[in-house]
């Protein structure tokens, strides 16, 4: 009998949790260790032997491995940031990665392969208080029947079958989901509705046609839409909120997202703030300004001789540099305030101090790649039940001098 799996994790899931696998063969004989390889299609990313424990059996944590393997896809398929995409559905190649962990048996003179199992990741995490390999079935897209799921890689919380995004209308979004197959997801619908529930104009659509486990970013804010061609201004001026369903064919395979841009902002006086939450995706904060722009500097100086030793005469310049820099970069900070924050807002703040993977847009400016710079998280509420929330970043670039 081969060396086989007696547990593997479920797939696809977030990477960055424990993902166990559990080896065992009925011919283990005493000298022999367990093999496991880690392919990426044809290629061999990884290889260890392992020393069978007191049961006779080992245990492996993938996770190890492969949590460095995958990313956030801010950037397409086509190199271009996600976020000034001008198609209404782009993926990238980095956050979700299919592998085949490999079992075998190494006797001491020979190696045999044994069963072996394909994993999907994405990036993200699951946390030890949900347990060793806990459910991730409500971001799996079903291939078969007619129940949706929530779908959508985000933190933002569902109300039934319904996810609401309240944003400002100049603010840029694509959200995401995990391609799941052939009989995944193969088209987007939009619809646009007055205030009243009442639709606005026709629908539209945006096809998807990569089938691969990829994860897939869906514009999804009334910019995004405009910018993305699924919409005109005028016609998203003339709406109150849009709707977005993940369908196969005529089935809707998501919960619906509803977009609502009535939140009314300044440009000039706010944030964007875009973070790689716990689930694979991308999320969005707003902020109601910078209220510090700071830039700190190091530097190295090295101290040299005044004057020309070497020549037949000795002198100097009044105006020589005897202390020169050997090197100065700049380290650029914001301090990011919003006074604004209902409970969703806050949990979400919340996830962002934890991400690793974040970017932030002053007013209509560039996005700019950034490092959440707290080392702790508080916030104050108000007798509205708002909170004030205080988030110091800093830019993920030297400034060179």
């Amino acid at each position: 009998m081969a060396t086989q799996f007696d547990a593997t994790p479920t797939s696809p899931r977030p990477v960055n949790q424990k993902l166990m696998y559990t080896l065992s063969d009925a011919a283990l004989a005493a000298g022999n260790r367990f093999i496991v390889k880690i392919l990426e299609g044809a290629t061999e990313l990884y290889k260890v032997y392992l020393q069978p424990n007191a049961a006779s059996k080992a245990h492996f944590d993938a996770s190890k491995v492969l949590k460095d393997l995958v990313n956030y896809d801010w950037l397409t398929s086509a190199g271009t940031l996600m976020l000034t995409s001008t198609d209404a559905v782009v993926y990238g190649t980095s956050g979700a990665k299919t592998f085949t962990v490999q079992s075998g048996l190494f006797t001491g003179t020979s190696e045999s392969l044994g069963s072996s199992n394909t994993l999907t990741v994405v990036k993200g995490a699951q946390q030890v208080s949900n347990g060793l390999n806990p459910s991730w079935s409500q971001y799996t897209i079903p291939t078969t029947g007619t129940t949706a799921v929530k779908g959508w890689l985000t933190d933002l919380p569902t109300t039934g079958t319904t996810i609401t995004y309240n944003h400002h209308k100049d603010d840029v979004a694509f959200h995401g989901f995990l391609q799941s197959g052939a009989a995944g997801i193969d088209g987007v619908l939009y619809q646009l509705y007055n205030a009243d529930g009442s639709t606005s104009g026709s629908p539209a659509g945006a096809s998807v046609t990569v089938t691969d486990a990829h994860v897939h970013y869906v514009a999804t804010s009334a910019a995004a839409m405009v910018q993305t061609g699924v919409f005109t201004q005028a016609q998203v001026d003339a709406a109150a909120y849009g709707v977005i369903k993940l369908r196969y064919g005529v089935t809707v395979r998501s919960y619906d997202l509803i977009s609502r841009w009535d939140c009314v902002l300044s440009v000039s006086d706010k944030t964007q703030v875009a973070y790689g939450n716990a689930n694979g995706g991308i999320d969005y904060l707003w902020m109601e300004g910078t209220v510090l722009d700071e830039v700190t500097v190091r530097q190295k100086t090295y101290q040299k001789s005044l004057g020309n030793y070497d020549a037949a005469t000795y002198t100097f310049s009044q105006y020589d540099w005897q202390e020169e820099v050997l090197y100065r970069e700049g380290t650029q900070q914001y301090q990011l305030v919003s006074r604004r924050f209902d409970d969703t807002q806050l949990e979400m703040a919340q996830n962002l101090v934890k991400s690793t993977s974040v970017m932030i847009r002053i007013g209509t400016g560039d996005w700019m790649p950034v490092i959440v710079d707290n080392k702790s998280f508080s916030y104050r509420k108000d007798s509205t039940i708002r909170a004030e929330v205080s988030l110091k970043v800093k830019l993920a670039q030297p400034l060179l001098c």
